[in-house]
This record gives C-alpha cells, structure tokens and sequence, in this order.
C-alpha cells in the first residue's frame, strides 16, 4: 500500500513516515493519506501522531540521531536469570536474535550457544555461558 510513498512504512497497525523538513513532511502526508483513502481506509483523529521525535516499537526506539534498543527492555534482559531449562534456553536466543542488528558479533556467540543445546556438538550445562555486563 505504502511502496511508492518514500520514507513511509506500515508495520503492524502503525504507519511511520520519515521527513528531513517540513516541505518534505507535508507531501509525504498528502501521499500517505491519499494512499489509505485509495485502500478505503481512514484514520481516527485520535490514533495518531504527527511529529514525533521518537518512536518505540516492538523494543526498538528510533529517532533522529539512530536506533536502540529500549533501555526498559535491556534492563529486564540484564536482570533476568540464566536459562536453566530447554524452553527458556530458546526463548533466549529468540529474545537475542531480535536484537542482532546492535549485536555485531551475535552470529559466534549464538554457534556457541546452539551447540550447547540438545543435539549440538556441546556440553548441556549452559548457565553460566554468556554475561554481558557492558552495552555490546
């Protein structure tokens, strides 16, 4: 719906729009709605926003300078007990992949990892395999 607007995205029920100034605001609004009322779609007054300066989504914060992770959710990660079963051992590495983007080295530590678990060429024992105590 959104591929020809440039800088515009739809992503679950948000739509996000990406401008440099305010010319390039407003023809990038005129696109996006023109767009939705294509698709008969309309939007509630008070559903949305209109220059943010930041948004979060999915533990993601993205603003003009970059994006992060929500330092909520790296907090709870960091708090969180070592994975002692084989469930949670993988809703671990799901919770990690999910924040590979700002983990560069993340493919060797989730070899590591997925060697350590049932079927993989590693010990079992995995609980005190990986502490980050520092931002990566």
């Amino acid at each position: 719906m959104l591929t020809y607007v440039p800088g515009a995205a739809a992503y679950l029920q948000d739509i996000v729009a990406i401008d440099h100034n305010a010319e390039d605001s407003g023809q990038k609004l005129d696109q996006t709605f023109t767009r939705l009322s294509e698709y008969g779609l309309r939007l509630r007054t008070d559903k949305y926003n209109f220059r943010m300066s930041s948004y979060k989504c999915l533990g993601i914060v993205v603003d003009k300078d970059d994006r992060r992770p929500d330092s909520a959710n790296v907090a709870s990660t960091e708090r969180a007990l070592p994975p002692t079963d084989l469930q949670i051992r993988r809703s671990f590495l799901r919770l990690v992949s999910h924040y590979g983007f700002f983990l560069p080295e993340l493919h060797r530590i989730q070899t590591i990892y997925e060697r350590m678990m049932p079927g993989g060429s590693g010990p079992q024992n995995v609980s005190n395999l990986l502490i980050v105590t520092k931002p990566c």
